[in-house]
């Protein structure tokens, strides 16, 4: 792990938000007492304020320590907030999350970590998982974004399963991503040849799906119909950074949390000397394709952002290593 670690930092190295205060969110687990780490991914009901924190420590070895929290954004404040976990325990590598709905999670599990395991549950917030979907598609997912309650999107970063392919692809910088789709009985690629594709988040509205083309430094906007029928992006919106986790706003714009130095993400993600500290840049882009920084910090506050979702006047961020999220206001 540690060489694919470097190889991957080899590959990738060739402030404060704006008008806000922030403060600390530190996550506690009521069963556990631990302090929740790595809040990778937020989802969010738009109606209610209700998110489920998607978290797990990806340092800690062999127990990743993982779970799937509720959090009220109405009430919440900057401090120590005990949390219980919906999947009691058993989702321990949670990776990108949706809610539909506000009343159905879809999660991809990266089970033990190794190739094969992950799968994608569906989960009802009042009656616990309904599925669990599986297949060799889903190796390397990422990220889900919910069509229905039991239809989805998925993006998966690498085009190989094993970490040797994995790091072939990012030595040599093949664009071997896809987006998958689940039809309710068997998966599917739909596009096919992405750089590093992360954040999946479908705009309802408009019927468009915007996916994160990580090294790209770009989004890349599909028609729902067309990304079925294997068309390509018909938008390519560039980017002062590499996108991650992205959330849609009741107004069909885009949140998107970016990492100005993938290097230095690189370093951080995997404790490598010199990555104590990450950049971390949240963007809010218009459905007109007008771009607008509303936070960001050098690593002293929050280190490499990677989801941000906003409720009326809060704006909540989350991080792949961090032991708290930001709370803006």
């Amino acid at each position: 792990m540690r060489l694919a670690a470097v190889v991957l930092v080899l590959a990738l190295a060739t402030g404060p938000a704006r008008g806000a205060t922030c403060g600390p969110v530190t996550l506690v687990d009521e069963a556990t007492g631990r302090v929740v780490v790595g809040a990778e991914d937020i989802a969010l009901d738009a109606g209610s304020g209700l998110a489920v924190i998607s978290a797990h420590d990806r340092l800690s070895g062999d127990d990743p320590r993982g779970g799937l929290y509720e959090l009220d954004l109405e009430r919440l404040e900057p401090g120590g907030v005990r949390v219980r976990d919906l999947a009691g325990g058993a989702v321990r590598r949670p990776h990108g999350i949706d809610l539909y709905e506000g009343k159905t999670l879809f999660v991809v599990d990266r089970g033990d970590g190794a190739a094969g395991s992950t799968a994608v549950r569906i989960i009802g917030l009042s009656d616990g998982e309904r599925r669990r979907v599986e297949s060799p598609l889903l190796c390397r997912a990422n990220d889900v974004a919910a069509l229905d309650g039991e239809r989805f999107l998925f993006t998966a970063d690498h085009g190989a399963c094993g970490s040797l392919g994995v790091a072939a692809e990012n030595v040599l910088g093949l664009e071997r991503g896809f987006v998958g789709y689940f039809d309710g009985d068997a998966v599917r690629a739909v596009a096919h040849g992405l750089d590093f594709p992360n954040g999946i988040a479908v705009d309802r509205r408009r019927g468009d799906v915007v996916v994160a083309a990580t090294r790209g430094r770009e989004l890349l906007v599909y028609g729902l119909a067309d990304l079925m029928e294997g068309k390509p992006a018909r938008r390519r919106i560039p980017l002062d950074g590499a996108p991650d986790n992205l959330s849609i706003e009741g107004g069909g714009g885009i949140l998107a949390a970016l990492h100005p130095a993938l290097w230095r993400l690189a370093l951080h993600r995997y404790g490598l000397p010199g990555g104590e500290r990450a950049p971390a840049r949240i963007e809010a882009l218009d459905p007109e394709g007008g771009v607008r920084r509303i936070f960001e910090d050098d690593g002293a506050r929050l280190s490499a952002a990677t989801v941000a979702v906003r409720w009326r006047h809060k704006l909540l961020i989350g991080s792949v290593l961090g032991e708290h999220l930001l709370l803006c206001r």
